[in-house]
Protein backbone atom coordinates (compact mmCIF):
# COMPACT_ATOMS: atom_id res chain seq x y z
CA UNK A 1 0.00 0.00 0.00
CA UNK A 2 1.64 3.27 -1.06
CA UNK A 3 2.01 5.55 1.95
CA UNK A 4 1.42 8.74 -0.02
CA UNK A 5 -1.95 7.44 -1.18
CA UNK A 6 -2.87 6.49 2.37
CA UNK A 7 -1.75 9.80 3.84
CA UNK A 8 -3.57 11.69 1.10
CA UNK A 9 -6.74 9.66 1.52
CA UNK A 10 -6.73 10.10 5.28
CA UNK A 11 -5.36 13.63 5.51
CA UNK A 12 -8.21 14.50 7.89
CA UNK A 13 -6.70 12.16 10.49
CA UNK A 14 -5.14 13.83 13.53
CA UNK A 15 -1.43 14.55 13.20
CA UNK A 16 -0.46 11.92 15.79
CA UNK A 17 -2.04 9.20 13.61
CA UNK A 18 -0.48 10.53 10.42
CA UNK A 19 2.93 10.25 12.09
CA UNK A 20 2.21 6.61 12.96
CA UNK A 21 1.08 5.85 9.40
CA UNK A 22 4.22 7.45 8.01
CA UNK A 23 6.47 5.58 10.45
CA UNK A 24 4.80 2.25 9.66
CA UNK A 25 4.93 2.90 5.92
CA UNK A 26 8.66 3.62 6.14
CA UNK A 27 9.30 0.40 8.09
CA UNK A 28 7.09 -1.66 5.76
CA UNK A 29 4.59 -2.58 8.48
CA UNK A 30 1.61 -0.66 7.09
CA UNK A 31 -1.09 -2.92 5.71
CA UNK A 32 -4.83 -2.67 5.04
CA UNK A 33 -5.73 -4.17 8.44
CA UNK A 34 -3.57 -1.63 10.24
CA UNK A 35 -5.06 1.25 8.24
CA UNK A 36 -8.60 0.05 9.06
CA UNK A 37 -7.77 -0.12 12.77
CA UNK A 38 -6.08 3.28 12.73
CA UNK A 39 -9.12 4.69 10.94
CA UNK A 40 -11.21 3.67 13.96
CA UNK A 41 -8.74 5.48 16.21
CA UNK A 42 -9.05 8.60 14.08
CA UNK A 43 -12.65 9.07 15.18
CA UNK A 44 -11.63 9.21 18.83
CA UNK A 45 -11.10 12.75 19.97
CA UNK A 46 -8.00 12.57 22.13
CA UNK A 47 -6.30 15.25 24.19
CA UNK A 48 -2.56 15.74 23.56
CA UNK A 49 -1.84 13.58 26.63
CA UNK A 50 -4.13 10.82 25.38
CA UNK A 51 -2.63 11.00 21.87
CA UNK A 52 0.86 10.64 23.36
CA UNK A 53 -0.32 7.62 25.33
CA UNK A 54 -1.87 6.11 22.19
CA UNK A 55 1.39 6.59 20.27
CA UNK A 56 3.29 4.76 23.01
CA UNK A 57 0.72 1.96 23.08
CA UNK A 58 0.94 1.59 19.30
CA UNK A 59 4.73 1.51 19.57
CA UNK A 60 4.40 -1.58 21.77
CA UNK A 61 5.56 -0.23 25.13
CA UNK A 62 5.05 -3.43 27.15
CA UNK A 63 4.88 -1.84 30.60
CA UNK A 64 2.41 0.75 29.41
CA UNK A 65 0.31 -1.88 27.60
CA UNK A 66 0.11 -3.92 30.79
CA UNK A 67 -0.81 -0.88 32.89
CA UNK A 68 -3.46 0.23 30.37
CA UNK A 69 -4.91 -3.29 30.20
CA UNK A 70 -5.10 -3.46 34.00
CA UNK A 71 -6.82 -0.07 34.03
CA UNK A 72 -9.38 -1.29 31.47
CA UNK A 73 -10.13 -4.34 33.60
CA UNK A 74 -10.52 -2.12 36.66
CA UNK A 75 -12.98 0.05 34.74
CA UNK A 76 -15.10 -2.95 33.78
CA UNK A 77 -13.73 -3.43 30.25
CA UNK A 78 -12.06 -6.88 30.42
CA UNK A 79 -12.82 -7.66 26.75
CA UNK A 80 -11.10 -4.46 25.62
CA UNK A 81 -8.16 -5.27 27.91
CA UNK A 82 -7.83 -8.71 26.33
CA UNK A 83 -7.93 -7.21 22.83
CA UNK A 84 -5.29 -4.65 23.82
CA UNK A 85 -3.03 -7.39 25.21
CA UNK A 86 -3.49 -9.34 21.96
CA UNK A 87 -2.25 -6.34 19.98
CA UNK A 88 -5.61 -5.12 18.69
CA UNK A 89 -4.94 -1.62 17.42
CA UNK A 90 -8.61 -0.72 17.60
CA UNK A 91 -8.52 -1.03 21.41
CA UNK A 92 -5.77 1.60 21.65
CA UNK A 93 -8.04 4.66 21.44
CA UNK A 94 -10.30 3.32 24.18
CA UNK A 95 -7.32 2.50 26.37
CA UNK A 96 -5.81 5.93 25.79
CA UNK A 97 -9.05 7.71 26.61
CA UNK A 98 -9.71 5.72 29.78
CA UNK A 99 -6.12 5.48 31.00
CA UNK A 100 -5.44 9.20 30.82
CA UNK A 101 -8.47 10.17 32.88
Amino acid sequence: MPSTRTVGQYSWWPSWLLRIVTERALTGTLDEETVAALDKCAYAELTPLQANLARKLLAGNEALLDTAAQRLVGLGEPAAAARLREGDIAAVALAARLSAM
